[in-house]
């Protein structure tokens, strides 16, 4: 197997990284490939590969439409048109995290599941600004990213502490919203690592709102599927039966806010605004 597919297939069989750097790391291989004087075909090919093992990551499918859009355009125009992509990413998704660090309410407990580089520019905006927050960590399995993210905001000096996702209810008085990223914004809600959707059911049980962090780029016009739901890594390794799914579907109807590049909105009107509400006709 040459070089460029071992890499592809490190990315493929990756369930750890967030969405952004899925992405950067495939726009790093499609600049190698085209080096390398690799066709087109091979690049379309890679994404296509890409979007079918992770089919909830929006940046994949949206890109791949661009893709798509400029027909049989050879390796080298590609490779331009995701670093343009890439690029667009990074500066609405750093836009974001700045607007809702300047937002978020001074001392507030958040609450977190799962972990992700916006996220992360998100809090270090924070620290920045004297915000005084102090960080809740689930463990997020399957994958554990969540003890990745407490690790870091420990590192950084910010006050955290880490939980499973059990202990949440026992924590909910401290709790002042509940912060999380996204893999992608569709019609039916936010789609996120699996236990997100259970644990914003119970935070809207407890009258504290939901915020969704998140960019344009992520909009993703489709209905919610067991087919976006992907393959988990196991739960432990033994010959066991486990649950696969990887991401799940928070519903529209719990979540309070939206931060993207354009904004802190509630939930309602970004969804009209982004073409998400459900065709009436």
């Amino acid at each position: 197997m040459t070089e460029w597919k071992v890499h592809l297939q490190r990315l493929l069989d990756d369930r750890r990284r967030g969405s952004l750097q899925i992405l950067s790391l495939f726009v790093d291989m499609c600049h190698r490939l085209t080096k390398a004087g690799s066709p087109g075909d091979e690049l379309r090919h890679a994404l296509r590969l890409l979007t079918e093992a992770h089919p909830a990551m929006a940046l994949l499918w949206n890109l791949r439409a661009r893709f798509e859009a400029l027909g049989d355009a050879p390796s080298d125009v590609l490779a331009q048109e995701a670093a343009l992509f890439l690029r667009r990413v990074h500066q609405q998704s750093e836009a974001a995290a700045q607007k809702l660090a300047a937002h978020i309410p001074q001392g507030a407990t958040i609450l977190t599941h799962s972990a992700g580089s916006q996220v992360r520019s998100f809090l270090r905006a924070c620290l920045k600004l004297g915000k005084g927050i102090r960080l809740l960590c689930t463990i997020s399995e399957p994958g554990g990213e969540g003890v990745q993210l407490a690790r870091w905001a420990h590192k950084h000096g910010l006050p955290v502490m880490l939980l499973a996702e059990a202990q949440v209810i026992a924590l909910m008085p401290e709790i002042h919203l509940f912060l999380v990223g996204s893999d992608a914004l569709c019609f039916d809600g936010i789609v996120h690592k699996v236990g997100t959707a259970l644990l914003a059911y119970h935070v809207w049980l407890e009258h504290r709102p939901v915020w969704v962090l998140s960019c344009s780029a992520k909009v993703f016009a489709r209905p919610w599927g067991d087919d976006l739901a992907g393959v988990a890594p196991p739960l432990r390794r033994l010959p066991l039966p486990q649950a696969t799914p990887l991401y799940d579907c928070t519903p529209w109807e719990y979540v309070s806010t939206v931060a993207t590049e354009e904004g802190i909105e509630p939930a309602a009107s970004f969804r009209e605004r982004s073409g998400l509400l459900p065709d009436r006709g």
